[in-house]
């Protein structure tokens, strides 16, 4: 079959898993988390046409909502959650559509939000992403407008949308008036994960890529009125090395096995002021399927960009000081401990392309990294407002470049040795986002100062040059038949004062993505594919994949990536690394 035709049938069969057997919209449950989450804060806005309530959890968790059998209150039920000290048991509303939002506990794994509306109504909701949070509208237009104090109003992005007249279920009954809800102090929660994920490589030579086991182990707690704290850790066992004879010693002692400490901070709330002191992943972007915005974290590169992007980034240990004050919301960031990206060495699936003329050898010798004190830390900040549905933040970060700069001397014609090292690099930019009839529009602006790229030069001195970059997105995310979920991003790449000599990259490089999801029987069943191209030539990644959950504690996914381009393409550097692979996770 031609290559042309070879890839319009993946993506007709990769659509049709996306789009068949659209299902009836219902309460079911949400995605399911490992471990246990944090609910940070519920607030409210109210809007002419609806009233908006936001419950901010600090990671995925199970929930679904139901509500009363005269549909006078809506019940978001949360499993595995434990609430941020000083959370009020009961919060006044009303407005003319809420009277009230309640907690409460029935037991110590599970935790009511319960709203209470002055009369029956339609509703809505949806759960959003980084930061995650489930919102839930109430609609219906008011007579005139409420007396109640405005709280900001939450950033808009992509709804899980289901809309219907409150299903006849029995809700919890809504606490009464009293102190805020208190978590037992110095009571530990366990909880984690078991994982194994397998790939087959299906391009030539075709044989097992993958055979990952990862142990995951967080637990949680309160230590005082207003500090709570976090302690994770994974484990990882990569059997492909014992069950193939595929790879170098030097990947299998990069890859086969490492342990190594996650999030585990603690969490400081006073007022308005909330503080996260130890080893983090602190989010700025919202990208899909690549990182723009997102600048903190370094990254775990070593299979390209394919797993869950939490998977991807690496905690640093740090402080992140946030005030909230309305509509306004302020964040510092300072990083003193480093960490750098990790990418794979020469031999194993997703190696970086390496600066050199076809027919060179080369030597790379040991990264020069800066040490960890106090001239060398990170810091940086980000200002957000929130004005009648804009959502704008802006953002800088005085960092070091996460990749390593290759400098280069030219040993002979034919032999290069490179000697990298990072340098300091200046961030800044901005992420906006507007909901106009039900589309979310944003947009990511990133400008970086002071990055070294590589050259194919032989006359030039370092094999490096020094210039900026701009890269910025411009997406649009809709729910189509209130089921399906789209995504739409344009993206560039400018450098301004390009070279030709610059190795892989162009003056102005553009990019577009396309993602499909659903979900049926109440969302325990979620076709999804996601493909980037790009604009200019046939350089693009496909991956399909179908994730199933039940029990409260199974996931399983399949799925596929495919790669197609030529051998110097962003993705068409990996063409010959296609592979199907299956996830399968037990969560306790």
């Amino acid at each position: 079959m031609p290559p042309v035709l070879r890839i319009i049938a993946r993506l007709a069969l990769a659509m049709v898993m996306v789009i068949f057997l659209r299902p009836l919209a219902s309460g079911g449950p949400g995605p399911v988390s490992s471990g246990w989450t944090l609910v940070k804060n519920i607030r409210f806005h109210t809007h002419p046409e609806y009233t908006r309530i936001v419950i901010d959890l600090d990671r995925k968790a199970w929930y679904r909502i139901e509500s009363s059998e005269d549909a006078s209150a809506v019940t978001v039920e949360l499993r595995n959650v434990y609430l941020r000290p000083g959370l009020k048991r009961r919060i006044a509303v009303g407005d003319g559509r809420v009277n009230a939002i309640g907690l409460a506990r029935p037991d110590i794994s599970t935790t009511r939000v319960v709203i209470e509306m002055e009369s029956p109504r339609v509703y809505r909701y949806f759960a959003l992403e980084r930061p995650y949070r489930i919102v839930v509208d109430i609609k219906g237009r008011l007579e005139k407008a409420p007396a109640a104090e405005k709280t900001e109003e939450p950033p808009v992005e992509r709804p899980h949308e289901r809309e219907a007249v409150a299903p006849r279920v029995e809700p919890a009954e809504p606490p009464e008036e009293g102190p805020p809800i208190m978590e037992e102090e110095g009571a530990m929660r366990i909880g984690g994960y078991l994982q194994n994920e397998t790939a087959y490589r299906t391009s030539a030579p075709d044989d097992l890529s993958k055979v990952r086991n990862i142990f995951f182990l967080e637990g949680s707690g309160r230590l005082g009125m207003n500090v709570s704290y976090k302690v994770s850790a994974r484990a990882v066992y990569d059997a492909v090395f014992d069950l193939t004879s595929n790879f170098s010693k030097e990947v299998e002692d990069d890859q086969e096995f490492e342990v190594d400490l996650r999030d585990t901070y603690v969490d400081i709330s006073l007022g308005d002021w909330d503080v996260r002191l130890g080893r983090q992943q602190i989010v700025w972007g919202e990208a899909v399927g690549l990182f723009f915005a997102d600048v903190v974290n370094a990254k775990d590169l070593r299979e390209f960009v394919l797993p869950d992007f939490d998977y991807i980034r690496i905690p640093h240990w740090g402080a992140d000081v946030e005030l909230t004050k309305g509509d306004v919301y302020i964040e510092f960031v300072w990083i003193p401990v480093l960490e750098f990206n990790k990418t794979g060495v020469a031999g194993s699936e997703f190696p970086p392309a390496v600066p050199v003329p076809d027919g060179v050898t080369y030597t790379i010798r040991g990264t020069n990294e800066p040490g960890d004190n106090f001239r060398n830390s990170e810091a940086g900040g980000r200002i957000s407002y929130f004005f009648e549905g804009w959502d704008l933040s802006v953002f800088y970060l005085y960092t070091w470049d996460k990749f390593p700069a290759y400098f280069r001397t030219i040993d002979s014609s034919t032999r290069y040795t490179f000697n990298p090292e990072h340098k300091r690099l200046n961030v800044g930019g901005f992420t906006l986002a507007k909901e106009i009839s039900d589309i979310i529009l944003k947009t990511e602006f990133v400008y970086s100062e002071g990055k070294y790229f590589a050259v194919i030069d032989d006359k030039d001195s370092d094999g490096v040059v020094r210039k900026a970059s701009i890269d910025y997105l411009v997406g649009m995310d809709y729910t189509l038949w209130d089921r399906l979920d789209i995504n739409v991003q344009f993206m560039q790449r400018i450098i301004p004062g390009y070279k030709d000599t610059i190795f892989r990259e162009e003056r102005i490089r553009s990019t577009a993505s396309i993602r499909l999801k659903t979900g049926f029987r109440d969302n325990t069943i979620e076709p999804e594919i996601l493909i980037i191209s790009s604009l200019e030539e046939t350089d693009m990644m496909i991956r399909p994949k179908i994730e199933f959950t039940w029990g409260g504690q199974w996931r399983f996914r399949l799925g596929a990536d495919i790669f197609e381009g030529k051998n110097d393409g962003v993705f068409g550097q990996y063409d010959t690394k296609d592979r199907v692979y299956t996830e399968l996770r037990l969560i306790f």
